[in-house]
């Protein structure tokens, strides 16, 4: 778990300066860009055929 200290402490920090609810909505939006990237082909594909 060591190699998770500087997230966990980059997350405290954003909840201390921007609060809870936007330090989650921006860590959704954080993770969401590359699955959305990885998904892209697949959701292009679906929606021409």
């Amino acid at each position: 778990m060591e190699h998770f200290k500087p997230i966990v402490e980059l997350i405290k920090v954003s909840i201390e300066k921007y609060g809870l609810w936007q330090t989650i909505v921006a860590f959704i939006l954080l993770f969401s860009v590359p699955i959305l990237m990885w998904k892209l082909d697949v959701i292009i594909a679906s929606i021409k055929a």
